[in-house]
């Protein structure tokens, strides 16, 4: 038992760190992939994509790595990764949410600098996208605490059993 709660805390820990990390891996790399664009915007805007791809990858891998874990025969262990595999699912749509809504947002501003008569109807257009963006965000942001504030009690439940 000993030596099973000491692989699932240093799992534990290391799925804290690698989420830690996921969120960095790429900036260096997407500093170097980003082209240069005339609008400052479109530049910061294709950085961001490039993070965002990047964390994507790793996040898909991870979930994969997740699922071809062979299932733990303790309950509690398998709620972890039951509540992990559920975490990195979130975060990836969260991701896929940024992507996409920097895509649009890359193509307006685009479309801006070709028409700027029409920039009136573009930052409308946005607006409303922009408002829908924000509430699917702080829905995904309320789910992830929640598994976070589940993972803390399913991880108490495995230390104290593994005191008593």
């Amino acid at each position: 038992m000993a030596r099973g709660l000491r692989t699932m805390v240093m799992g534990a820990l290391m799925c804290g760190a690698l989420a830690g990390m996921i969120g960095c891996a790429g900036a260096g790399s997407a500093e170097q992939k980003a082209e240069p664009a005339g609008n400052p915007a479109l530049g910061l805007i294709n950085k961001e994509i490039i993070r965002l791809g990047i964390s994507l990858e790793q996040i898909t891998k991870r979930i994969a790595d997740l699922q071809g874990m062979p299932e733990a025969t303790d309950p509690t262990l398998r709620e972890l990764r039951t509540l992990d595999l559920t975490s990195a699912q979130l975060h990836k749509q969260q991701w896929i949410l940024q992507r996409d809504q920097l895509m649009f947002a890359k193509e307006r501003v685009k479309q801006a600098d070709e028409n700027p008569s029409g920039k009136l109807q573009l930052l409308e257009e946005w607006h409303v996208r922009q408002q829908r963006f924000e509430t699917a965000v702080e829905d995904l942001r309320l789910q992830k605490h929640e598994l976070e504030r589940k993972r803390v009690q399913v991880e108490g439940q495995l230390v104290e059993r593994a005191l008593q």
